[in-house]
């Protein structure tokens, strides 16, 4: 123990100390040591040298959250008396020792979250008084020894995220007293014995992302404690069990990403506890049960990509509870049911890619709660109601691939799609409207100047495509604009200096285009601006002193472009700024002591520059900057000593430069 490295608030222990006085340390009434608790202590070192042979009557061994490496030594076995022992979240590698079987009177065993290889001792099954055993998060590999089974009194098993493979013992079925079953996460194969029915006392278990086969065995039906079942991401095939629908206190049922075919069980209506029930990515067939409307409890529902087929039933307007319903990527038909518009807490509905006619319920109006509304791949027809511009959480909605006509509502929302061409020049017509989005498309040609005419437009989002040309002139008439977001184009020209008049601006994105010239002094007028980035494209010139005016700036990017000229003293006024990004120009001079006064900054990139001079004493105030970026210059002097005072400094940059002098002791690691 005297070996390892503590932190020096821990105090010095004196040689003639009695342990008893020890940090962490508990003796009984003569004096032995039974408990030894330095969990989460900072300490460092193997247990190579640990005395396991003078501690004869230690019950209680808690180490975990360290940083304790190297094996766990076989003399842990020594540790006759021992109750409960914890190595957690260390870095303790190789096997587990055989010898820990010799525990014989341990209840918790916790060894989650090391290095651990090798498989699981067989011997481990002798420690029949063991309650809880915990091995999760190592690299243990081979099978889960049969003898597990005869830990009677074990009631909490958790042996996942691992590499262990085989299959489940059927020896399992023996543990009564098991509670909870956590074997995720593996490399497991074959079937789920059906005598894991025998575990009534059984109220989770996890078997998902493994590989497990077969069919779901009919007996876990029996399991009437259990609350939560996931066995998802795994390879079973055939039926799901009706006896699944007699499991009264269930929860959570996650049987996704399998290969279950035949139908939705009409006995999932008993389901009366169910909150999260998730049946998607498998191959179901059939119609979806009108009971599952009465299921009153229900928060989530996912039936997405099977093939299921009819129309959605009526009696889902009962679903009181439900926050996401997802019955995607199917064959239903018919119309959407007007009802659906009473489900106050919905707030993601996708009924995307099925064959649903008709028209948009009017109703939706009622949904006050949802935040995403995807009817995108049907066969919709009529106008969109226009009522939808009333909810106001609503951020996403798409309507893609059906045969609406009419009006567009004010918020247009159809990003993230594959539409090419150009952007129409009717969208002059769409005089109300206040939110465009067509990013992350393959549009192509240029922007047409009629959108300058919307005058209610407050957003703007055309990024992620293919445009080309010059930025309107005509933008300076959108007033009403708070983000105009044109990144990741093939914009060329200047940026028009009219857009200064944009008062309301908030956030400006020209990044990633090939946009030239040089940066307007009318950007000196966006009162409102908060992030302005122009980076990656061709700007020359020098920086505008004026920038130094934006009182509400928080973000300014200006890296790639052939900026030249010196940094702006006026970036002192930058008081709201977090975010400085000056990186890989051609700037020259010295950099400014006053940017020392920017108490908010967190991020400073100069970079890639021509800097010269020293690096200013004065960024000793800069208390919230986390990374620090001068590399590539030509800065000389020494390394300011005082920049070890940065708390929250932890990435400084300083490379490629003339520096000179040591590196101070502060910043040393």
């Amino acid at each position: 123990m005297r070996s390892w490295k503590l932190p020096l608030n821990n105090g010095q222990l004196e040689a003639s100390a009695s342990p008893c006085h020890w940090l962490g340390i508990s003796c009984n009434r003569e004096g032995s040591v039974v408990r030894l608790n330095l969990t989460s202590s900072s300490l460092v070192g193997t247990l190579d040298n640990f005395p396991f042979l003078s501690l004869p009557n230690l019950a209680y061994f808690e180490l975990s959250v360290n940083q304790l490496f190297g094996i766990i030594p076989p003399l842990i076995g020594s540790l006759s008396k021992l109750i409960y022992l914890d190595l957690s979240v260390n870095q303790f590698s190789g096997n587990i020792p055989r010898e820990i079987s010799l525990l014989k009177n341990i209840k918790t065993l916790h060894l989650v979250e090391n290095q651990l290889n090798g498989s699981i001792p067989e011997e481990i099954g002798n420690l029949t008084s063991l309650t809880e055993l915990a091995l999760y998060t190592n690299q243990l590999v081979g099978p889960i020894p049969a003898s597990l089974g005869n830990l009677t009194n074990l009631s909490r098993l958790y042996l996942y995220d691992n590499h262990l493979s085989g299959t489940i013992p059927i020896e399992i079925g023996n543990l009564i007293s098991l509670t909870e079953v956590y074997m995720d996460s593996n490399k497991l194969e074959g079937s789920i014995p059906a005598s894991l029915g025998n575990l009534s006392k059984l109220t989770v278990l996890h078997l998902f992302n493994n590989s497990l086969s077969s069919f779901i065995p009919k007996e876990l039906g029996k399991l009437q404690s259990l609350k939560n079942l996931s066995i998802h991401s795994n390879n079973f095939t055939g039926q799901i069990p009706p006896s699944l629908g007699g499991l009264s206190s269930l929860t959570l049922l996650h049987l996704y990403g399998n290969n279950l075919s035949g139908t939705i069980p009409e006995e999932f209506e008993s389901l009366e506890s169910i909150s999260a029930l998730d049946l998607s990515q498998n191959q179901l067939t059939g119609s979806i049960p009108a009971s599952l409307g009465y299921l009153r409890n229900l928060s989530r529902l996912y039936l997405s990509n099977n093939h299921l087929s009819g129309t959605i039933p009526k009696e889902f307007e009962n679903l009181e509870s439900i926050t996401i319903l997802d019955l995607s990527q199917n064959q239903l038909t018919g119309s959407i049911p007007a009802s659906l518009g009473n489900l106050r807490n919905l707030s993601r509905l996708h009924l995307f890619e099925n064959h649903l006619s008709g028209t948009i319920p009017k109703e939706f109006e009622n949904l006050e709660s949802i935040t995403i509304l995807d009817m995108s791949q049907n066969q919709l027809t009529s106008s969109i109601p226009a009522s939808l511009d009333n909810l106001r959480n609503l951020f996403g909605l798409y309507l893609s691939e059906n045969h609406l006509s009419g009006t567009i509502p004010k918020g247009l929302y159809i990003s993230d799609n594959h539409l090419s061409g150009t952007i129409p020049k009717e969208f002059e017509n769409l005089e109300s409207i206040t939110i465009l989005d067509l990013s992350q498309n393959q549009l192509t040609g240029s922007i047409p100047a009629s959108l300058g005419n919307l005058k209610n437009l407050s957003r703007l989002y055309l990024s992620k495509n293919r445009l080309s040309r010059t930025i309107p002139k005509e933008f300076e008439n959108l007033q009403s604009i708070t983000i105009l977001d044109l990144s990741q184009n093939q914009l060329t020209g200047s940026i028009p200096a009219s857009l200064g008049n944009m008062r309301n601006l908030s956030r400006l994105y020209f990044s990633e285009n090939h946009l030239s010239g040089t940066i307007s002094k009318e950007f000196e007028n966006l009162e409102s601006i908060s992030i302005l980035d122009l980076s990656q494209n061709q700007l020359t010139g020098s920086i505008s002193a004026s920038l130094g005016n934006l009182r509400n700036l928080s973000e300014l990017y200006l890296s790639k472009n052939h900026l030249s000229g010196t940094i702006p003293k006026e970036f002192e006024n930058l008081k709201s700024i977090t975010t400085l990004d000056l990186s890989q120009n051609q700037l020259i001079g010295s950099i400014p002591a006053s940017l020392g006064n920017l108490r908010n900054l967190s991020r400073l990139y100069l970079s890639g520059n021509h800097l010269s001079g020293t690096i200013p004493k004065e960024f000793e105030n800069l208390e919230s900057i986390t990374i620090l970026d001068l590399s590539q210059n030509q800065l000389t002097g020494s390394i300011p000593a005082s920049l070890g005072n940065l708390k929250n400094l932890f990435r400084l940059y300083l490379h490629d430069n003339y520096l000179s002098g040591t590196i101070i002791k502060e910043l040393k690691t």
